[in-house]
């Protein structure tokens, strides 16, 4: 099944729920969905939190969810400039850690870029009320991420996503167990029906970075 299908089936029950909300959070963003670059790109599959800042959510798309999805995936192909994540933002701390992790991890930096919640608000997390009434709901239902995962074919899933993301992966029916040595990476292993047997979540890059944490994680990443 090819990406849009996934997306045409499963997006527009979520930009039909966010359409009553679109006036009272007119920064929203999304949703974030990957293109068909992604399509066996790389066996390595990196999310993110939410991304900072996208294609500015539209009211009225639910009424025309297909050509907003065939917009949103050219987006996500634009930034990827012969398959390579980062762009213009290459050289800051979070998109340097995910290249340096990638080329580590399988030889290059074609890794596919994903995010575990599909919306944000001014480029920022979305509030709590719509992210666990509305966002959350639908993700559970629709296993959009999993789907993903397997379409693209990664065999590893790194979730940058941090501890605050414990919670949401569980809902998603996923395990989140400590790895042993680990603690001071907060790196867990994370397991589940329709995850690769690697699949870990540990901090943001950017706080890895600032703790000075960034050569042991990927050495240790190397090593599991």
């Amino acid at each position: 099944m090819p990406l849009a299908n996934l997306y045409n089936n499963a997006i527009a029950p979520i930009l039909e729920g966010l359409e009553p909300w679109g006036h009272q959070y007119p920064g929203l963003h999304g949703p974030f969905l990957l293109g068909n670059v992604c399509m066996g790109q790389s066996p390595l599959m990196i999310v993110g939190q939410e991304t900072g800042g996208w294609d500015a959510y539209q009211q009225g798309w639910a009424n025309q969810p297909q050509p907003a999805i065939a917009q949103l995936m050219a987006t996500y192909n634009a930034l990827r400039p012969n398959g390579q994540v980062g762009g213009q933002w290459a050289n800051t701390p979070f998109w340097w850690m995910c290249n340096a992790v990638s080329n580590h991890l399988v030889g290059n930096d074609a890794f596919i870029w994903n995010n575990l919640w599909k919306f944000d608000n001014n480029g920022h997390a979305l509030p709590d009320d719509l992210r666990d009434g509305v966002l959350l709901p639908w993700m559970i239902q629709h296993q959009v991420l999993l789907t993903e995962i397997a379409l693209t074919g990664a065999k590893r899933v790194l979730f940058v996503t941090g501890p605050a993301s414990h919670a949401a992966l569980q809902h998603l029916g996923l395990h989140v167990n400590p790895v042993n040595g680990g603690h001071a990476l907060n790196l867990y292993h994370v397991m589940g029906d329709g995850l690769p047997d690697w699949a870990y979540v540990t901090y943001h890059p950017n706080y890895l970075n600032f703790q000075g944490l960034g050569q042991q994680f990927i050495q240790t990443l190397g090593a599991l």
